[in-house]
């Protein structure tokens, strides 16, 4: 066999591209302050992603459906840089922001929140789930003192509002 130096015995060919490194997140968590909200609350989630590079933008979705980063809805609280985490020459940051939302009538009686952490085109995401109470709210006056009933079921409603009425038709 023949030696051509360091040359390989193949032909070759090269070329010159970016090479973008990244870090993605940890995985993003995501807060809220309950978990059961009624009609007309407002929610407000924080979503934090940790140790990313560069760093991360934040995205929110409810039951699947994107939301966009409006002005009073998604709220970008910031990012910091991390310190004592240095696995790039660069450090990593850390970048939070707060959706708010107010509870319609048109969600479901379970929303799926999630918080999606972006890094160029690649994406970590972590989801919560809230409860929606669509309680009918009445407030009657009886002897003076509020009564108020607050349940999702139509037919107790009803019913509690029969028996008042038969109550204070034979007072």
């Amino acid at each position: 066999m023949r030696s051509y130096g360091r040359r390989p015995l193949f032909e070759t060919d090269s070329t010159t591209q970016n090479l973008s490194v990244v870090r993605l997140p940890d995985r993003p968590e995501i807060r809220v302050m309950r978990s059961l909200y009624r009609v007309e609350d407002v929610l407000k989630a924080t979503c934090t992603a940790r140790h990313s590079w560069p760093a991360s933008a934040i995205s929110f979705s409810v039951n699947g459906d994107h939301i966009p980063a409006e002005p009073g809805r998604v709220r970008n609280m910031g990012v910091s840089k991390d310190e004592g985490h240095s696995y790039f020459p660069k450090g990593s940051y850390t970048s939070t922001s707060m959706l708010i939302l107010p509870i319609e009538r048109r969600f479901s009686s379970r929303l799926r929140l999630g918080c999606h952490a972006h890094v160029q085109s690649l994406e970590k995401a972590s989801f919560v789930t809230v409860e929606v109470d669509f309680g009918i709210s009445s407030v009657f006056s009886f002897f003076n003192a509020g009564v108020a009933c607050w349940t999702s079921d139509i037919v107790t409603t009803t019913m509690t509002l029969a028996m008042l009425l038969l109550l204070q038709n034979r007072l």
